[in-house]
Formats: structure tokens, C-alpha cells, sequence
């Protein structure tokens, strides 16, 4: 079922774990503190094995022993967050499924201490599997069966002007690509078909707001990544609060609490400049600005920024244009943007009347010269 974030918020106090005169674990002082902290400081929920619950001084079955007590202790008065982390990631999986049997709402697991993988891998990590995904979209089909002429499949994030569309790019559709590149990643496929690593397995929560056509293209990524042997969890958000402005609201799409998400963004200018300050980096969505940023991927690049300010700041329209290009590609090349349609806004009006005709806006675009022909 899906992770309802609301349930963790106000005071989670990091509990101690006590222990005697002889260094033994103090079930008795530690169940007593707790009980202290719930009834009489009313906390909100409690984290329990974390630092300074002391899990690092914990055996494995001290800590087993732990995660019992406070399944008996707490007794669902409030959310418990349990420590499970471990320098092994065998003993990160024994103790998590250990604290899933006592009951833990949620789980605080960290990179193995002292074996802290360089930051090159971890990225490499992730960008492998982008790369994967990228290669489950059916855009085609997509663009066919769901959209039709409304739409067009793309790879650029950036598709007009004429000018400043970008020929470096192509999207392709290739599950057996897609298994290649996991597979050599180190994520194999369990019993179940659902990819795993280090004991974890490939899982992804996709969000979108409620409309037929964005649903049914979930359904078809969906459908791709489980041939891939990826686990995809579907969410759907009333756009009412999906696209609110509401600071408190976890739901919104400038929050992104999910793996992936789904919506439109509409270019309604001639220039790119506007357009393209969505992944500036003083433009991303956070807490502090009350989530009102542009930038709700929270995709940042020191590189992007250099050459978006330099474009804003080019009179040269063959430099400028070429400036915006190599943003476009900046922010497709990684695969933590995906593009996947072109969506031209659609006007229709009736076969008698004649307007002027405008790229950017032919709702109701010099009105004053509509005519009807009699």
C-alpha cells in the first residue's frame, strides 16, 4: 500500500537505549523511558535504534531484542521509525525484515560505514538505472493509441522554436536493452521477477494527477519495466491538489514525494529563456520557499547555470539559440528528465470564420479582426 507520508510529522525524538552498571542492555530502563516519552512529553513518534539509540554498541540479537520491545512498549500509541542499518548489507536485510515482523512504520537504513562506496559510484549507480527506464518508454505507442494528432513522441525537453530544437538526441524503445544494462548493473531477477540488489529490490512509486490519457500511459510504462523486472507502484493525485499551490499539502507535484512523476509544462513564448529556467538551480522547489520554485526536479547543474545566464545575457540569435540547445541536452543527456511527448496547444474554430493565424496563441488572438464569410 502506499507510504502515507502525513503520518511523520512533529517531534520524533532519537530514544535512548539503556544499559546496567555491567554494559548489559536494560530492557527494563529503556521501556520505562520510552512509556516517559509518550505519556507524559506526548512526542509525536518515536526512532529507536538510531545514534543515539546506541544500535552501533548493539549485537544483532540485542538489537532483535530492541525492536520487540517497542513493538510490546509502544503499542501503536505512535508511528516508531526503527534503526536497521548495519555495516553488512546481509545484516541490513536480517535486521529490517526483523523490524518489519515487530511492527516498524518506517526504517532508517545508511550506506555501510566504512565501506562507503565514492561518490562516482553511487552516481554511476543511479544514472545505469535512468538509463534502463529511459529505454521503457514506449513513446511511440504512447503518441498513437493514446494521443494521437495532439501529440508528437519526443526526446528534447526543448521543441520550439525550430531553431532551437536539437538533432543530438533520439529515444528508443528496447526492453532487451533495458535487462542488458540492469543486468550488468548487478540487479538480478528474483523468484518473483522483480529485480533485486544487495537484497533491495528494484522498486519505483510513479505518480501523476487523475486523467484518462496520463493513466493509460502509466499503464504502458508499467507494463515495460515489469518485462524489465522492475516493481512500478502507480499513484494517481486529484489535479485539483496535485497542481495546488498548497505549502502543507506532501500530494503537490512541486513536493515530488514519489520516484517518478507525470505532468505537462506548457511553453506559451516565442523566447526559450523562460521556459528553460525550470532546472536553474535558483529556481528549485524546497521547503523554504514554500515549494513555489520552477525547478521541481531538483535537478541542478553548475554547467546549466553558466550557459543559461550566458544566453540570457547573448544578443547573438545563432549563439543564443545554440546555447539553448546545449541546455536541452543537458538536461535529457542523464535521463533524470524524460521527455516523452511534444503537446502543441489545439484551437479550432468555425469553417466560416477567418482569423489571423499566430504560433503562440490562437484562442482568441486578435479578435478584433475575426470576420465571417457570408
Amino acid at each position: 500500500m502506499p507510504f502515507d507520508v502525513k503520518r511523520f510529522r512533529g517531534i520524533f525524538p532519537a530514544a535512548l537505549t539503556m544499559f546496567d552498571e555491567k554494559n548489559n542492555f536494560d530492557e527494563e530502563a529503556t521501556a520505562r523511558h520510552w512509556d516517559w516519552l509518550i505519556t507524559h512529553q506526548e512526542v509525536d513518534g518515536l526512532v529507536i535504534a538510531g545514534t543515539s539509540g546506541e544500535f552501533i554498541a548493539l549485537e544483532r540479537e540485542e538489537r532483535i531484542r530492541l525492536f520487540r520491545l517497542a513493538r510490546d512498549v509502544v503499542r501503536k500509541r505512535v508511528p516508531v521509525i526503527y534503526g536497521s542499518g548495519h555495516y553488512s548489507t546481509k545484516l541490513t536485510i536480517q535486521l529490517s525484515e526483523e523490524a518489519q515482523k515487530c511492527e516498524a512504520d518506517a526504517l532508517i537504513l545508511i550506506l555501510p560505514y566504512f565501506q562507503k562506496p565514492p561518490k562516482a559510484a553511487v552516481i554511476e549507480h543511479y544514472r545505469r538505472v535512468r538509463q534502463a527506464i529511459n529505454l521503457l518508454i514506449d513513446r511511440t505507442s504512447i503518441e498513437k493509441f493514446i494521443y494521437g494528432r495532439t501529440a508528437t513522441a519526443t526526446a528534447n525537453f526543448l521543441n520550439a522554436p525550430e531553431k532551437v530544437r536539437s538533432k543530438n538526441t533520439k529515444f528508443e524503445f528496447n526492453i532487451e536493452k533495458a535487462n542488458a544494462i540492469l543486468e550488468a548493473a548487478g540487479w538480478k531477477k528474483g523468484s518473483d521477477g522483480i529485480r533485486a540488489k544487495d537484497g533491495k529490490q528494484l522498486k519505483f512509486v510513479f505518480q501523476t494527477s487523475i486523467n484518462a490519457p496520463r493513466q493509460k500511459t502509466q499503464a504502458i510504462i508499467k507494463q515495460a519495466c515489469q518485462k524489465a523486472g522492475i516493481d512500478v507502484e502507480l499513484k494517481s493525485v486529484v489535479a485539483s491538489v496535485f497542481f495546488s499551490s498548497d505549502a502543507a499539502n506532501p500530494d503537490t507535484y512541486p513536493h515530488f514525494y514519489a520516484d517518478a512523476q507525470m505532468y505537462n509544462t506548457t511553453m506559451t513564448r516565442p523566447d526559450p529563456g523562460f521556459f528553460m529556467n525550470q532546472y536553474a538551480s535558483w529556481e528549485t522547489a524546497t521547503k523554504e520557499n514554500k515549494w513555489q520554485g520552477r525547478n521541481v526536479s531538483r535537478w541542478q547543474s553548475k554547467q546549466y547555470d553558466e550557459i543559461f545566464n550566458q544566453a540570457e545575457a547573448e544578443l547573438d540569435a545563432v549563439k543564443r539559440a545554440a546555447m539553448y540547445i546545449k541546455l536541452n541536452d543537458l538536461v535529457v543527456s542523464d535521463n533524470y528528465i524524460l521527455p516523452l511527448l511534444r503537446r502543441p496547444k489545439v484551437a479550432a474554430v468555425s469553417a466560416s470564420l477567418t482569423v489571423p493565424l499566430s504560433g503562440w496563441d490562437n484562442d482568441l488572438w486578435q479578435i478584433t479582426n475575426w470576420y465571417r464569410e457570408t
